[in-house]
């Protein structure tokens, strides 16, 4: 099966990509500290609140991973090309 074309602003699910160790470590860092950022202003969340990450696919090659919390708070990291690859 061929695997479908992209081009930027198109918006993927972290199904379609591989990221490197550093970049995952990375993320899951973002993630944490959000969440205990949140915690600290009041905002509690349940793990089923939290929606899946996707990616935005950016002019230069790079992506931005993210993920919209609810109250409409966006939390995103850049991703820079040659750390992430279509699967």
């Amino acid at each position: 099966m061929a695997r479908k074309e992209y081009k930027p602003g198109d918006i993927v699910t972290l199904d379609d990509i591989e990221i490197s160790v550093a970049t995952y470590l990375a993320w899951n860092e973002v993630a944490r500290t959000t969440m205990l950022t949140l915690a600290a202003a009041g905002v509690r969340l349940h793990p089923s609140q939290i929606p899946d990450e996707q990616a935005t696919l950016l002019e230069n090659g790079s992506l931005e991973i993210f993920a919209v919390l609810p109250g409409d708070i966006r939390v995103s990291m850049p991703i820079p090309a040659g750390e992430w690859k279509f699967r």
